[in-house]
């Protein structure tokens, strides 16, 4: 983890120790160490743990500290510390000579705050790898309902065994690491050696975007995964979950379509962008856009917003245009009735929605209603005589 032990710093008391700042870089709660196999208790206590500064180490002792995904790991069935076990005594070393059936038991002890001393029961059904180097394997094997299983080493020399941390069992820690995992070394020795088997002449799998070229006779890999390798179905690799580049493209798509939300005049900049981008896909792409009546539906409100906003203005021009005419009656006289009906003529030439807009319709009226009394009081004045002689 890049630590020391000169980086732990220790906060607390007797007692009630803690590492301020994690240990080896683990900073969670999660963090348990097991001193000979088992969960150490406070000195007197049947449930709480033991800190650091309470455990005494003798020759002989072993310390195992396990960082697991989980928080809740003490809470699952498969929570634990794994070991290998003989006679059920936890061991780390086996001997066994070369060709000889060696037989070894996977076991489990778990323990914690709140639960108390260990419980050590056997593992089965878990895969149990070795090999000549440590994490290198060269072959594998499953223990029983038991926790049993027999492995036969063909070569003398030091082997190794190991088993991995498994996922929890409970529907929270399925995909968490409840439990660590166990070593042992296996030292073979006597006897002729055995011929080494024929090395295998592989049959390659090819690679996909999660696994490299691996071998479906003796489980060997060899290179990287390739990344453009998908298991495609229905635009998703079934593989690593990526997408293909139609899906990518049309969710483009989709996603500018649904940003144009309520429609109003100042939407057709979003609507446009839409638009161009959609038909910019190809045409399978096209077919798989999910929300195309969206955008033809916020088109056509467009066009009627537009269509609305024209006429409203067209209607605004020609009632300002009949209000300009009424203005221009002025003050109204006998030789006012040419202006008058001229005004009266091109407002009842509007529609109802643009006489609506004439706000000045009842100066039309009083002038309409002032030069009938004037030409009324004409008609009632004598006439000159005079002239006529």
């Amino acid at each position: 983890m890049g630590k020391t032990w000169n980086d732990v710093a220790v906060e607390g008391g007797k007692g009630s120790i803690f590492f301020a700042e994690g240990l080896f870089g683990f900073e969670d709660c999660n963090l348990q160490y097991y001193l000979n196999g088992e969960y150490p208790l406070k000195p007197g206590e049947d449930n709480v743990g033991a800190t650091a500064d309470e455990l005494v180490l003798e020759n002989g002792d072993f310390f195992d500290i396990a960082a697991y995904t989980s928080w809740a790991f003490y809470n699952d069935p498969a929570f634990g510390f794994h070991y290998f076990l003989n006679n059920n005594t936890i061991v780390h070393d086996y001997a066994a000579a070369t060709g000889s059936e060696l037989t070894i038991t996977l076991g489990r002890s778990a323990g914690s705050m709140g639960v108390g001393g260990s419980n050590l029961t056997k593992v089965g059904g878990y895969t149990v790898y070795y090999g000549e180097t440590f994490g290198t394997k060269v072959g594998s094997f499953t223990t029983d309902a038991n926790g049993k299983a027999d492995v036969t080493f063909n070569k003398a020399g030091t082997w190794y065994l190991w088993v991995y941390g498994g996922y929890g069992v409970d529907k929270d820690n399925k995909d968490d690491i409840v439990s660590s995992p166990a070593y042992a070394k296996v030292t073979v020795t006597g006897g002729s050696q055995l011929p080494a088997e024929p090395e295998c002449e592989h049959n390659w799998s090819n690679a996909t975007c999660t696994n490299p070229k691996t071998c479906s006779a003796c489980g060997a890999t060899e290179g990287g995964v390739d990344s453009n390798a998908h298991a495609w179905e229905n635009h998703i690799c079934s593989l690593c979950s990526a997408k293909d580049a139609d899906l990518t493209a049309v969710e483009e798509v989709e996603t500018l379509i649904t940003a144009i939300g309520s429609v109003t005049l100042d939407s057709e900049e979003a609507i446009t962008a839409a638009r161009t981008a959609y038909n910019a896909l190809t045409d399978a792409q096209k077919a798989l856009v999910n929300n195309f009546s969206t955008l033809e539906a916020a088109e056509a409100r467009l066009n009627e917003l537009k269509a609305a906003a024209e006429q409203a203005a067209a209607d605004q021009a020609a009632a300002d245009a009949v209000k300009a005419n009424i203005a221009a009656i002025g003050e109204v006289t006998l030789g006012s009735e040419a202006v008058i009906n001229a005004a009266r003529e091109a407002y009842d030439a509007l529609s109802d929605a643009q006489k609506a807009l004439v706000d000045n319709l009842s100066t039309l009226e009083a002038a309409e209603t002032k030069l009938a009394e004037l030409k009324a009081a004409a008609a009632r004045q004598p006439q000159d005589v005079s002239a006529v002689l």
